[in-house]
């Protein structure tokens, strides 16, 4: 009875009051601040925003942050900060043969099960590193689409300037203003002048999601010295060099930026790096035009796809 009564006593106090406010908090982070950042952004008070860039960190931060505002709230007065530890301590006390077994189980299953998960071990791995691992086959030939505008997507570019659905008043991009005037005195430009002006629009778009979602990391002119780059165990890609992705197809590019840096295959582990999957937070299309302000920031061309020969 006295077991069952400190139970009662520990769940209301602040032991319980964490144990409802830590899975409540990551609710709200998870689910909740997406949707209030697609209301904000949206145009009326009746309508809302979805798949938002994001560098899906927002949430686990301000989860941190609330942690450790609940923290201090606990620790703040010293009997509430005695009231929560006591159940704790009473749970991990050695009294109950069982539950000495399986503390002591627990934590020897899950570095088991975690040593299975890295490969077990044993001796040296013994590969080749190369420069860059080869993307799977589905990757390799693709063409940017943004670099490479079918008809229609041109043709869909002139209609958007013209009714004003791409503003360009704000666009730092000569090619792209120019060629909206000619449009707006009901000119006719030549294709070289459209595809080069839809090439700086896109390149422009890329740029916006590039410091919003690629700067923290690798920086405002990509050279991976952004503000959490220091925290990065590998430091982010330079994209200036001549050894990052100058000497990739975009291809290759766009496999890395869409399935992230880790699990890669065994020999580019020096490659892999905490670079997240970002086809969880951004679309194919906001991928490829950050690959165009990637390589336009840095200066670099991304390398052509070598053609096979023939007769």
């Amino acid at each position: 009875m006295a077991e069952q009564g400190g139970l009662k006593s520990a769940v209301r106090g602040p032991l319980g009051r964490t144990l409802l406010f830590v899975p409540a908090v990551w609710l709200a982070t998870r689910y909740a601040l997406p949707l209030l950042g697609g209301w904000l952004a949206s145009d009326d008070w009746f309508s809302m925003k979805h798949n938002l860039a994001s560098a899906g960190l927002e949430g686990t931060l301000y989860f941190a942050l609330a942690l450790l505002g609940w923290s201090c709230w606990l620790a703040y007065n010293e009997q509430r900060w005695q009231q929560f530890l006591a159940p704790v301590w009473e749970f991990f006390a050695w009294k109950h043969p069982l539950r000495a077994a399986i503390l002591v189980v627990s934590p020897l299953a899950a570095g088991a099960m975690a040593l299975a998960a890295a490969g077990g071990g044993g001796g040296p791995d013994m590969f080749n590193a190369i420069r860059h691992p080869t993307p799977p086959d589905a990757f390799s030939h693709m063409e940017n689409p943004f670099r490479h505008p079918t008809a229609d997507m041109l043709e869909q570019f002139d209609a958007q300037l013209s009714s004003g659905e791409i503003v360009v008043n704000a666009s730092t991009e000569d090619e792209l203003v120019a060629y909206a005037g000619v449009l707006a005195a009901g000119g006719v430009s030549n294709d070289a002048d459209r595809r080069r002006a839809f090439e700086r629009h896109s390149i422009e778009q890329g740029r916006e999601l590039f410091m919003v979602n690629c700067r923290p990391c690798h920086g405002t002119k990509g050279m991976g010295d952004g503000p959490m780059a220091a925290a990065q165990t590998r430091s982010p890609a330079d994209f200036t060099g001549v050894e990052t992705i100058a000497t990739l197809v975009e291809g290759a590019v766009f496999w890395r930026v869409k399935e992230g840096g880790v699990k890669l295959p065994r020999e580019g582990g020096p490659w892999e790096s905490a670079m997240p999957r970002w086809e969880l937070d951004l679309s194919d299309d906001e991928i490829w035009k950050i690959i165009m302000a990637e390589y336009d920031l840095a200066g670099n061309a991304p390398r052509e796809p070598e053609k096979l020969g023939g007769h």
